[in-house]
């Protein structure tokens, strides 16, 4: 860059020219490997922001800024530096309550029986799957989807609408 500048200025004193890539796929790819982003002693990245991006995530930096650490939920999963698949996930607070059930008889076909779902009992979980197959309109992705979501903290459904 500074080569540029002084190229530049050369060519006219008035007039200082600077090549600009709003979108640079090489430096995009050193980011997401969390490479240093400098080339070498001559090019380098710039991060500008427009101020279109930031607004979108502007009150979640806010929030982190005057919230108490340990007041952030999900914080243990958010925070968390191992492999994925050792991060132990407990079901949501609310199915934490004694008693507290889903009621999945609304996915039942026409005179079909789908009993109540305890994310506590792993014997429950399995009868809903299972139920779910046999009684909705749902393939076996989605009851998979639904009983996990149902059952954890965090989830993560993809998919596709035809």
């Amino acid at each position: 860059m500074a080569a540029d500048i002084g190229e530049s200025a050369k060519a006219d004193i008035e007039t200082i020219q600077l090549r600009i890539s709003f979108f640079d796929a090489e430096i995009e790819l050193m980011a997401l490997r969390r490479q240093p982003i400098s080339i070498d002693t001559s090019t380098y990245a710039v991060l500008l922001d427009n101020s279109i991006m930031f607004e979108s995530v502007n009150p979640f930096l806010r929030t982190l800024q005057n919230v108490e650490p340990t007041s952030i939920p999900f914080s243990d999963i958010i925070s968390y530096s191992g492999h994925l698949h050792s991060l132990a996930v407990g079901v949501p607070r609310y199915a934490r309550i004694p008693q507290f059930r889903f009621n999945l008889q609304c996915l039942a076909q026409p005179g079909m029986n789908i009993p109540s779902l305890d994310v506590n009992n792993a014997a429950s979980v399995a009868l809903a799957r299972r139920q779910l197959s046999r009684s909705s309109d749902l393939d076996s992705s989605q009851v998979n989807a639904l009983v996990d979501t149902l059952t954890r903290e965090v989830s993560l459904i993809q998919g596709f609408v035809l």
